[in-house]
């Protein structure tokens, strides 16, 4: 494809023709003037420039149509997601300019995402991110008390290093208490269908009171939801 073959795609995509264009300025459905040396529209009501990207996430982007298109075909066909590295070896880009576009993707999905409750079959489950507590070099023995300071029973010995009364290193504390947990939600349909519609959100923790906010707030009653052994789903 070439840039003006891209170009029509995402006209298509964005205003449902290739002859009328809608100003995101004044919203004026129309076939406005066109510039072709600089690849935009004049508006013929108000007057404003735009492009087929303007007021959307790539707006006043440098890269050309093409590869905008190319990065966003290999994000789309990754079945567990691609690296940074592997894209822009493939695209012949910079990773950083990979990043940006990814960073692009993924935030309209979140702004763009349908939050009505769920229904039907509902497969509920959990996955922590932020790094993984790494053995340290040296042996740490465990506070004989360091099980009772944690669940509030006794008094903690060190309050300025709490790392200490939990028997852990202050790299690995810090990282353990910065982790966040993404809950999924997953609407099923049939076995040809597969799933629907997927609603994913970051909690602090996997308890039962953040489950059931979520539960509550995004699924129907009388749905019937699929979860794992985790105590955090009981209610």
């Amino acid at each position: 494809m070439s840039d003006a073959d891209v170009e029509r795609l995402f006209a298509r995509m964005r205003w449902g023709s290739e002859t009328e264009q809608c100003c995101p300025n004044c919203g004026v459905m129309q076939a406005h003037y066109r510039r072709e040396k600089r690849k935009q529209w004049r508006c013929a009501k108000c007057g404003c420039d735009f492009s087929v990207t303007s007021k959307t996430p790539f707006h006043k982007h440098k890269l050309p149509l093409r590869e905008i298109l190319e990065i966003i075909m290999h994000f789309e066909s990754g079945a567990k997601g691609r690296s940074l590295l592997e894209v822009s070896r493939l695209v012949g880009c910079w990773p950083k300019t990979v990043q940006g576009i990814f960073g692009k993707l993924r935030e309209a999905l979140v702004k763009t995402m349908d939050l009505t409750p769920l229904q039907g079959t509902v497969h509920m489950d959990g996955a922590y991110f932020c790094g993984k507590p790494r053995k340290p070099n040296r042996r740490m023995k465990m506070p004989k008390d360091a099980l009772k300071v944690r669940f509030g029973k006794k008094a903690p010995t060190h309050p300025d290093k709490p790392w200490i009364d939990a028997g852990m290193t202050k790299k690995n504390w810090e990282k353990r208490r910065n982790k966040r947990v993404v809950i999924s939600l997953c609407e099923s349909g049939n076995i040809k269908e597969g799933a629907r519609r997927v609603i994913a959100l970051v909690c602090r923790a996997e308890n039962e009171n953040h489950v059931t906010r979520i539960a509550r707030k995004f699924i129907k009653p009388r749905a019937i939801i699929m979860t794992d052994e985790c105590s955090a789903y009981n209610t």
